[in-house]
C-alpha cells in the first residue's frame, strides 16, 4: 500500500507540473514538433523530481506500469 501512495503523490506532482506548464500542449506546429515538446516537458520534470528524491528514478523504473 505504501508504494502505491508514493506513486500516487509522484504521478500528482507531474500532472500539476504538466498543468501549470500548460503551454505546451496549446503549441501549434506540426505533430511531431507538438510531440518534441511534450518530450521536452517530461525529460525537464523527471529531472527536477531526480534532484529531489535520489530514490525516485530506481522507484519509477521499478514501478509496475511506467510507460
Amino acid at each position: 500500500m505504501r508504494c502505491a501512495s508514493w506513486l500516487f503523490s509522484i504521478l500528482s506532482w507531474l500532472v500539476i507540473s504538466v498543468v501549470g506548464t500548460g503551454t505546451a500542449f496549446a503549441a501549434k506546429g506540426t505533430l511531431e514538433e507538438q510531440q518534441q515538446a511534450v518530450r521536452h516537458m517530461r525529460d525537464e520534470v523527471l529531472a527536477e523530481l531526480y534532484k529531489q528524491d535520489a530514490s525516485a528514478r530506481q522507484k519509477i523504473n521499478k514501478a509496475e506500469g511506467y510507460a
